[in-house]
């Protein structure tokens, strides 16, 4: 059987092609070709849409169109893999380093509790002596100061529970007791300002008269604010007050510090001595010695007090309004010292008081990092 030859087909460019002659593809064609300048400038440049995109399928009737060299190079993979890479990591944020260094509110926190455990530590055992103080006064015979054994047991209570609440709270690093211990010291705080307000306010009048002759000074109860007035004139506070005054025996030891009535009158008198102990200067009474008057004359002045001035012990000028000057003055001056003693005091818990707030946030940090573990 004859064996016909192969047809020839017509080239594109009009040129005939033998049947065993290869026909390169155009892809092969566009490889082979030489690169020039003007390429490398036109070069399309990798974007990051071009990681994730697939070359579309080739058609029977269109020819695969090349894809740019760079997407397939070592440099364009690395560039793919690492955004990939970037895509897949979750997001942190980064940590900006302190000022003061990496752990320098750590040496803050540490420090502020161990200056809160050291002086609370203290101060329970001063509460503690302030209590057995307070128990010694209600063994005491005199009265006036076995009176005094509740208010002192009670101030040392206090002080002891206040300390131990910020003891254990440092001590423990518990952020629930620093709290109460801040809330409780914010009260004491408030309550010592009010008070130095209105000793400063209260203690702001009254004043000594001069007597002629004499260096030592009388008071008139009219001259001081008057809540010391309605506290004096109060009839269950001046006998219980008077009672200890009586008591005191202040008055029957002048006669044995003063001698003479040169020494009398040249002694400076306390406000409750020259008020208690003596009739005051406008009644006229010559005096015998430091503790003894003539009552025979008659009193010049209308005062009152001339009247119910005696010399019996018991008696002497305990009911006169210069008396209740006296001790209105004694009182001021020692308000007036406990004022300054608030505004020291003041400071130095105010400067416990930012101690405390610095350990308790570093208790409230260790706290939250130890539930977030």
């Amino acid at each position: 059987m004859s064996s016909s030859p192969l047809p020839v087909r017509p080239h594109r460019d009009g040129a005939s092609r033998s049947a065993g002659q290869r026909v390169p593809s155009p892809l092969a064609a566009a490889d082979l070709r030489p690169l020039s300048l003007s390429s490398h400038a036109n070069r399309p440049t990798l974007r990051a849409s071009h990681c994730h995109r697939r070359a579309p399928p080739a058609s029977a009737s269109t020819p695969p169109v090349p894809r740019p060299p760079p997407l397939f190079s070592s440099q364009g993979r690395r560039l793919c893999s690492r955004r990939r890479l970037a895509r897949s990591r979750p997001a942190t944020r980064r940590r900006i380093p302190s000022r003061g260094g990496p752990g320098l509110l750590g040496r803050m926190g540490s420090t502020s509790a161990f200056v809160i455990r050291w002086i609370n530590f203290f101060t329970m055992i001063l509460a503690l002596l302030v209590v057995g103080f307070g128990f010694w006064m209600s063994t005491h015979n005199d009265e006036c100061r076995r009176s005094l054994t509740i208010p002192v047991i009670a101030l040392g209570g206090v002080i002891f529970l206040i300390s131990l609440i910020g003891f254990l709270g440092a001590w423990k690093n518990i952020s629930c007791l620093l709290w109460t211990y801040l809330i409780m010291l914010f009260v004491v705080l408030v309550a010592i300002m009010v008070f130095t307000v209105l000793a400063f306010i209260i203690t702001n009048t009254g004043t000594g008269h001069v007597v002629p002759g004499a260096r030592y000074k009388e008071y008139r109860l009219q001259d001081y604010s008057s809540w010391f007035v309605k506290q004096l004139n109060n009839t269950e506070k001046w006998t219980h007050l008077r009672s200890c005054l009586v008591k005191s025996d202040d008055c029957n030891n002048l006669s044995k510090r003063y001698k003479t009535l040169k020494q009398y009158k040249l002694a400076e008198l306390t406000p409750m001595e020259s008020g208690c102990c003596r009739p005051p200067a406008e009644c006229g009474y010559p005096a015998l010695n430091a503790s003894y008057f003539d009552l025979s004359y008659h009193p010049v002045s209308t005062n009152i007090d001339c009247k119910l001035y005696k010399n019996a012990r018991s008696v002497r000028c305990y009911d006169c309004d210069s008396c209740k000057a006296g001790v209105a003055q004694y009182m001021k001056t020692e308000w007036r010292v406990v004022a300054i003693f608030n505004v020291i005091l003041f400071v130095i818990l105010s400067f416990v008081y930012f101690v405390g707030c610095c350990a308790r946030r570093n208790a409230g940090g260790s706290d939250a990092k130890g539930s977030g573990r």
